[in-house]
């Protein structure tokens, strides 16, 4: 069964952030590339518009398996990212696994695209954690402009 997972990050202060995209960009850029590691089917790195030292990754997985494969033995870009990325962060990355209401989408948002990640209600898919009880909406938008309320805007680097 398919899984996303939603590992949210906060850089340490707005120097670290830039960093921390920096970095999140490159592995995003390998494993959108021809370094994809085997059960990845998207990965996005979305960073926070309203507050730019919090970032989100994407990652949608054949299934939980291929997850654990890669971290126990990670590629050169993700050694490369866990090498450098924990000086960057304020805290560890809150990190859950989600099932999306329906089949996921084949891409779930396009770089420079907007998501609108929602607790709860509003507009856009489901995604539900599978071991807890957090639900999220996302939603693609056009231009900078979402809901209101407890909706965060996001970019994808």
């Amino acid at each position: 069964m398919t899984v996303a997972v939603l590992g949210f990050q906060t850089a340490r202060d707005r120097a670290a952030a830039d960093r921390l995209a920096e970095l999140n960009r490159l592995l995003a850029d390998r494993f959108c590339a021809d370094e994809a590691p085997p059960g990845l089917l998207d990965y996005r790195v979305l960073r926070s518009l309203d507050e730019p030292q919090r970032f989100c990754a994407y990652w949608l997985w054949r299934d939980w398996s291929w997850r654990e494969q890669l971290f126990a033995d990670p590629t050169p870009p993700l050694r490369s990212f866990t090498d450098s990325a924990p000086e960057l962060w304020a805290h560890p990355p809150d990190i859950g696994a989600y099932t999306w209401d329906g089949p996921p989408p084949s891409h779930a948002c396009e770089r420079g695209g907007t998501v609108v990640l929602s607790a709860g209600e509003g507009p856009g898919r489901l995604l539900t954690e599978q071991d807890g009880e957090r639900r999220y909406r996302w939603a693609v938008t056009t231009g900078t402009d979402g809901p209101g309320g407890a909706a965060d805007r996001w970019t994808a680097l």
